[in-house]
């Protein structure tokens, strides 16, 4: 439950903050360049770190689970 109020709660904030700041931004990596709204750069810079985050917890439950397992059949 405190995982869903936690989530709730950033995407809130990142919404009114995306809302105050749509100005343009210039994005560079390597040999792109372009121009995007910020609250897009946001939007995506938050999404990338919750899919991030849950692949890493999930990868650990199933490591951590795994492990329980090899014990028990000791």
């Amino acid at each position: 439950m405190g995982a869903i109020i936690l989530a709730v709660t950033t995407i809130t904030a990142a919404v009114v903050f995306s809302v105050q700041n749509t100005s343009s931004v210039a994005i560079s990596f390597l040999f792109w360049r372009f121009d995007v709204s910020l609250d897009l750069v946001i939007f995506v810079a938050l999404l990338v770190g919750m899919m991030n985050g849950a692949v890493f917890t999930s990868l650990r439950k199933l490591k951590r689970s795994a492990k329980d397992d090899k014990l028990k059949n000791v």
